[in-house]
């Protein structure tokens, strides 16, 4: 840039250089012009002038974008980086955050989801995953939603499969097991096989 009454060629040590982050569009001005947010200035000189692209930043004055970080979402260059809401995660250079899918879990906002383990489920946007509830199974890893136990058969939670009635006992509730020598126990006269939900009266 050059101050006012400057010449070039007779003082050139009135002619000063625009700093970082500003550039000059002629060479002739009196001041620099700042880049500003959304914008890098590579160099001085208005050909240095670029916009950055989506899944990155820039506050004003800058000579780079940067990449939006693993964590964060950039959905505009000249925003600075917003955090990923729990259950929701970045990998970097994301302009938004993603939802954990149903069967995993995202317990950081900068990892991948990690799939739920057997015995457990998560229907999405999950922190943790949830223990199969009593009468239901998940049998693999990454369920999205608990098994029912069928008639005669019964789980008492966090299970990966569901437990056959034993002959000989009713199983009217999948949520537990028979009682042993207690009220589920067929009484002398009637008989059940194996996944049963009731005791059936003897032919005579």
């Amino acid at each position: 840039i050059c101050p006012p009454a400057a010449n070039q060629e007779r003082v050139p040590s009135l002619v000063q250089l625009c700093g970082a982050g500003t550039y000059s569009v002629t060479g002739a001005e009196l001041f620099c012009y700042s880049c500003t947010a959304g914008q890098a200035c590579t160099n001085t000189t208005v050909g240095g002038v670029i916009t950055c692209p989506q899944g990155t930043y820039s506050p004003a004055a800058s000579t780079k974008c940067t990449s939006c970080p693993p964590g964060f979402m950039c959905p505009h260059p000249y925003f600075l980086p917003i955090a990923c809401p729990a259950s929701m995660y970045s990998r970097g250079n994301a302009v938004s955050c993603t939802e954990c899918p149903a069967g995993y879990f995202c317990n950081s906002t900068t990892v991948a989801p990690v799939p739920c383990h057997a015995g457990t489920y998560s229907t999405g946007n999950a922190t943790v995953c949830t223990e199969c509830p009593a009468g239901f199974y998940c049998p693999r890893t990454a369920i999205e939603e608990p098994l029912p136990c069928l008639p005669g058969r019964y789980a008492e939670g966090n299970a990966t499969y569901c437990v056959s009635c034993p002959a000989g006992y009713r199983c009217p509730n999948a949520t537990m097991a028979p009682e042993v020598n207690g009220s589920d126990l067929c009484p002398p006269g009637t008989y059940a096989p194996e996944n049963s939900t009731r005791c059936t009266d003897c032919p005579c």
